[in-house]
């Protein structure tokens, strides 16, 4: 059999080739006759495709019979990708989608194992908020801002901060104690009659460090935190040194957060602003996992934050107001779209995302004309480099204003 032998060859695995060949002679619908050369090249093309992917992202499994399951998803979302490139060349959505870590798990286990989101079926239904419009055409003035570069970015520690980007002397923080439990914590209050710039990437002065991996660890409410200070503590002090997630991970709980599971950035800046501190990635490693003790090292120069900036819920001009003027900015989106998690370029639109029910952290670290530029930490084989491009002004799309923070240093 011309076909069993070709696979043999691409896969190098005669008991995975056997596994399957026994599967589909076995089937009652299916006989070796109607196996013809159109099937034979498409199975060749997703051998070929399923080898490079496991060489790309390191999968190995434990059984054959796992790897054929572990394919099988494969394909399914193989072809769900496809499908939707297929409508972003006709101009039907803004965005490509692509392979990535993610491309072996079912959509469930994303949701569970990723985004944490244990009991999907007592999640809220997600529904498509009314101040949405839904007319998404492609439309052809909806592109990245072609002064930005945003592949292949690495954030030079010797990169001393721009003297011409200031924050502005006018932007207040309305102090609204009486709301927050906690002292020190504050509502952004945009001045009146700024002029907010049209585009602002920080990543182009060097106040963003390289885009991270939280690996197996859920622990994106650690990472958001941490980009946020970073870059804060850029602003001030003209050095950009990466701070330590598992400091989060491992000593917040008392504030609210629970590991690896989730958490929120504003509960990490609580306990720096308690503990006076937090460490660095050189003296707290990251692990990936949650350990058993809170291994804190006070040190005389540890960072410190003095207090917390809330961004009006939903409002996406002040939270652009402050991105420009004060710097990235941690946020919180509605992550559960299997179009996210295969997001690959272009400006993510997804009008049927919730505005209200946020699972995943993030950094918003610019913007354009009609997108925000936001870190994540699921490495940089995702998305663009580790980042994405999220819709800007088309009514708090997935809820990228609804939980937005920075810390004051």
């Amino acid at each position: 059999m011309f076909w069993l032998w070709c696979l043999t060859f691409f896969t190098g695995n005669m008991n995975l080739v056997l596994l399957l060949t026994g599967l589909i002679l076995g089937n009652s619908t299916t006989n070796i006759n109607d196996f013809n050369n159109n099937q034979i090249e498409e199975n060749l093309s997703l051998q070929r495709t399923w080898s490079e992917y496991k060489v790309e992202f390191g999968k190995q499994y434990e059984s054959n019979e796992e790897e054929f399951l572990r394919m099988e998803i494969f394909e399914r979302n193989s072809k769900m990708i496809d499908k939707h490139n297929e409508l972003f060349r006709k101009g039907t959505f803004s965005y490509q989608l692509g392979h990535n870590q993610f491309s072996d798990m079912s959509h469930q286990e994303y949701l569970e194992k990723i985004l944490n989101i244990e009991d999907i079926t007592n999640e809220p239904t997600v529904k498509a908020e009314p101040t949405v419009q839904y007319n998404w055409k492609g439309d052809p003035t909806v592109k990245a801002d072609p002064t930005v570069q945003y592949d292949n970015w690495k954030a030079d520690p010797t990169v001393k901060a721009d003297p011409t980007v200031k924050a502005d002397p006018t932007v207040k923080y309305e102090d609204f104690n009486d709301e927050y439990e906690n002292p020190g914590e504050f509502t952004f209050m945009p001045p009146e009659n700024y002029e907010v710039p049209i585009s602002i990437d920080w990543r182009s002065h060097g106040a963003v460090t390289q885009v991270k991996d939280e690996e197996h660890c859920g622990a994106s409410w650690a990472f958001s935190a941490t980009g946020a200070l970073e870059s804060q503590l850029f602003r001030k002090t003209h050095h950009l040194i990466p701070l330590s997630e598992q400091n989060l991970i491992d000593c917040t709980g008392h504030y609210g957060n629970h590991g690896c599971r989730n958490g929120t950035a504003i509960n990490s800046y609580r306990y720096v602003v308690h503990n006076r501190g937090i460490d660095t990635n050189i003296t707290y490693p990251y692990h990936g996992k949650q350990q058993w003790f809170c291994r804190y090292k006070k040190f005389a120069n540890n960072p410190t934050v003095r207090g917390i900036a809330h961004i009006a819920v939903g409002n996406e001009t002040s939270l652009a107001v402050a991105v420009a003027s004060a710097g990235p900015v941690s946020v919180a989106v509605d992550a559960r779209s299997q179009k996210f998690r295969f997001y690959k370029n272009g400006v993510f639109d997804e009008p049927h995302c919730s505005t209200r029910n946020p699972n995943r952290e993030l950094l918003v670290v610019g913007y354009g004309r009609s997108f925000w530029v936001v870190k994540n930490s699921w490495g940089k084989g995702w998305g663009l480099g580790g980042y994405i491009y999220m819709s800007r002004n088309r009514g708090n799309q997935c809820g990228i204003a609804t939980r937005a923070v920075f810390p004051l240093v």
